[in-house]
């Protein structure tokens, strides 16, 4: 393994501890001890922020992976957004798409907050759809 092969990893591990732990990532640091192109890190680690944002307690993400979009979660999308669309401003939630919650054998899956909705657990969006 090269020394810049190296300096990823190690960057790469610091990384998810900082994810797990919750802490901010100090990424000029970062780049400095290993010796790393900030431009090329900070570029990564955007790249992947999205993954790791908490959503708020209303916000959903709804996987969109083939598993789950063959078992309805295409038509959960649209009825999600289409009622989104007819709140006013302040009451509309957070709807994102999802490459998948990994929940496979329990889909269709979405994510409400931090809590994963399944297909045995639908009554969540009947709720989210009368608000």
């Amino acid at each position: 393994m090269s020394q810049s092969e190296v300096a990823w990893w190690h960057f790469l591990s610091e990384w998810a501890d900082s994810l797990q732990s919750k802490q901010p990532l100090k990424i000029d640091e970062l780049c400095e001890k290993y010796s790393l192109d900030s431009n090329q890190v900070k570029e990564f680690v955007d790249y992947f922020e999205e993954d790791h944002i908490d959503l708020r307690p209303n916000d959903l993400e709804v996987c969109m992976g083939s598993t789950c979009r063959a078992k309805g979660n295409e038509a959960i999308w649209d009825q999600l957004n289409k009622a989104n669309n007819g709140r006013v401003p302040e009451s509309q939630i957070v709807i994102r798409p999802s490459l998948c919650l990994s929940e496979c054998d329990r889909a269709p899956c979405s994510k409400e907050g931090s809590k994963i909705r399944t297909n045995e657990d639908q009554n969540w969006l009947n709720r989210i759809l009368r608000v």
